[in-house]
């Protein structure tokens, strides 16, 4: 550690403001400590930037400007916002206050520190942030600047730790969102160009997250003009008959509420009872699309999760036929309307390919476009593993990287869940948070062992949404040899290359090194 002061006090960070230190002073003989916390930052190369008292609770908040190498150690582009309460017995609705604060400063929005004299600090602030999305650090309250400033940074990295990022089951959007930026351009081109798109892949491979980052990027810039609806399927009855009922249903609620926010005309949609038909559900969207104040708006309706409404017993079934009537009142919109569009995204291509659904004729059947989502690129997956890593104060060697990807072959979910395995067998000294080849030597097998049964899980998706793939899949791998199935199961071959299970490189074909989890592949290469 005394190598890294040194490295710091070096080079320290100066920072220019003419006005600064006649608040710093005034903090300073509200709060004496703040003369300790001072010493503490320059033995890091660090400093205040800015103070501001805070009338209401007799407090001060700062902004700590961290030397650029602890700026990059810590994935912190801004600086850290600090609280001043002289409270003894410190309160949860202070704190809140003190966080209320707004201040010009830009600061970092996912740690805060704070000093107080009440000696239960650090327990409050661990209850207080338990559930919150940011995190609480006591700042030192004495001894020398060497040791405050060792357990400054001690708790940036426990607190940094405490909800690591890797693990995230949850859809992800904004700047936690990695990778298919060309994928997510392609899909805003196809939207704005009035085609219909299939997003299709197995669990755990992000596309509820690329969907919802969708509808955030295709919003953002006009969120006047754009409306993005998302229906998750999976919350649909298990009643088969009740299904397309409670979804148009759901849709009108949600349209109405987006409808409301731009502008567009909601009054059919107002009077649609609590069960419309799906002619009664098409007419009061149309009514809204086409009327004059519909003009300059763009309207998408994403259906996540499609598995939930079309089973894998579509082409047999006669369950539901009301299924084909909905997906024909879509297709009726998007023709009849400019301004209108649909996104299904799902395990299942089956909307999109099969003829007949349920003894009717598929309305989107060879009429949308489907994508298929598997893995990371080697360079988004890289990007992740360290901007992830960076937030809780970790960096990876290259080698230990590509051993992520060995294993995992970029598949988003498991290359999450293998670094976060690596992560938390770290210690919490900031010198030695660097996940090496040692390191990934000691947790690859009981991670191999704890995921087992989401990758096997997986695997069953595939025989019961593809079974004509699986069986392709069981088949090649037998023999060894998929080169030999390519003319006879070309569909079932290329579907399995989209799926990210089979990888195809020149006129060679291996297995995704994920599948290879499963016990049912684990042998072959």
């Amino acid at each position: 550690m005394e190598d890294l002061f040194a490295q710091l006090q070096a080079h320290p960070l100066r920072i220019n403001d003419t006005g600064l230190s006649r608040h710093i002073n005034q903090m300073r003989r509200s709060f004496p400590v703040v003369a300790q916390h001072e010493a503490m930052l320059r033995v890091l190369g660090s400093g205040f930037s800015f103070a501001q008292a805070h009338e209401a609770t007799a407090g001060w908040t700062a902004v700590i400007e961290l030397h650029p190498r602890l700026q990059r150690l810590f994935g912190m582009s801004q600086g850290l916002r600090v609280f001043y309460s002289d409270y003894a017995d410190l309160q949860l609705r202070t704190f809140e206050a003190l966080l209320g604060v707004k201040i010009t400063r830009p600061h970092h929005r996912h740690v805060y520190g704070l000093w107080s004299r009440d000696p239960r600090l650090a327990t409050k602030l661990d209850q207080w942030t338990m559930t919150e999305p940011y995190a609480m650090v006591a700042l030192p309250h004495g001894d020398s600047a060497e040791d405050a400033a060792r357990e400054f940074l001690k708790g940036l990295v426990a607190q940094l730790s405490r909800h690591n990022p890797y693990e995230r089951t949850n859809p992800v959007n904004g700047a936690d969102f990695f990778g298919r930026k060309a994928l997510l351009r392609d899909l805003a081109a196809e939207l704005r160009e009035g085609r219909v798109c299939g997003v299709f892949g197995l669990r755990k491979t992000g596309k509820t997250s690329l969907v919802t980052e969708l509808g955030r990027q295709w919003t953002k810039d006009e969120p006047t003009q754009r409306v993005f609806v998302l229906r998750d399927l999976e919350t649909l009855p298990s009643e088969p008959s009740q299904q397309v009922g409670q979804l148009i249903s759901d849709l009108a609620q949600q349209m109405m509420q987006k409808f409301k926010e731009v502008g567009l005309r909601t009054h059919e949609l107002s009077l649609l009872g609590d069960r419309p038909a799906v002619g009664q559900w098409r007419q009061a969207v149309q009514a809204g699309l086409a009327h004059p104040t519909g003009k300059d708006k763009q309207v998408v309706v994403a259906l996540d999760e499609i598995e939930s409404l079309v089973g894998p017993d579509a082409a047999t079934s006669m369950d539901k036929p009301q299924i084909a009537e909905f997906f024909g009142a879509l297709r009726s919109l998007v023709q009849e309307n400019a301004n209108f569009n649909v996104l299904i995204s799902g395990i299942t291509a089956t909307p999109l390919k099969l003829p007949t659904l349920y003894g009717r004729e598929n309305p989107l059947f060879a009429w949308a476009k489907p994508i298929f989502v598997s893995r990371l690129d080697d360079a988004d997956a890289i990007e992740m593993i360290r901007s992830l890593g960076a937030q809780m104060a970790v960096t990876w060697t290259p080698e230990a990287i590509s051993t992520v990807l060995a294993q995992t072959g970029g598949h988003v979910y498991l290359t999450r869940s293998l670094a976060a395995a690596a992560c938390e067998s770290l210690t919490m000294e900031l010198e030695v948070r660097s996940v090496t080849p040692q390191v990934m030597a000691g947790i690859i097998r009981p991670w191999r062992r704890n995921t087992v049964d989401v990758v096997n899980s997986m695997v069953d998706a595939l025989g019961r949404f593809y079974p004509s793939e699986l069986a392709v899949l069981e088949l090649g791998s037998s023999t060894g040899d998929f080169t030999a199935l390519d003319d006879e199961y070309p569909s079932e071959l290329a579907n399995l290359i989209q799926l990210g299970i089979v990888l195809e490189e020149g006129h060679n074909f291996s297995i995704s090194p994920w599948v290879r989890v499963s016990p049912r592949f684990r042998e072959l290469s």
